[in-house]
């Protein structure tokens, strides 16, 4: 069980979400595109849209890994591996999981992970085995 590697994703409800938000805004872009109003507001409404659909790629590319000695949580632009020999303590506390790092500070694992009791007990579980 020491070398097995838990994986956590956005839920499916995060990504609906996310969907939904996509079509808000390609409805708003069409509308902009048909009503021949200024082109700043067809700019603005593409935009979003743009965000949209990048917000679409960070849920479905979004994880964190627990793994024996690290934990890894990657995103769109980058992957950040924290090592559990840095980590003090993993608490749950005000609806994140969070790591304290030995160095004084938090390091707070992705919104969309919330308080997972799930991740923070597989992270507990691996800060004692490696005590």
């Amino acid at each position: 069980m020491a070398n097995e590697v838990f994986t956590y994703r956005p839920s499916l409800w995060v990504l609906i979400a996310v969907c939904i938000t996509l079509l808000i805004f390609i409805t708003i872009l069409a509308i902009a595109i048909y009503t021949d109003i200024k082109p700043a507001y067809v700019a603005l409404s593409a935009g979003m849209a743009l965000c949209a659909v990048v917000a679409i790629i960070e849920t479905i590319v979004a994880r964190v890994h627990v793994q024996a000695n690290h934990v890894v949580i990657k995103g769109l632009v980058r992957t950040e591996r924290v090592a559990l020999a840095d980590v003090e303590k993993v608490s749950a506390e005000g609806g994140r999981v969070a790591l304290y790092m030995k160095t004084g500070r938090w390091k707070q694992l992705p919104e969309w992970l919330g308080a997972n009791m799930s991740a923070r007990r597989r992270i507990a579980d691996r800060l004692k085995e490696s005590a």
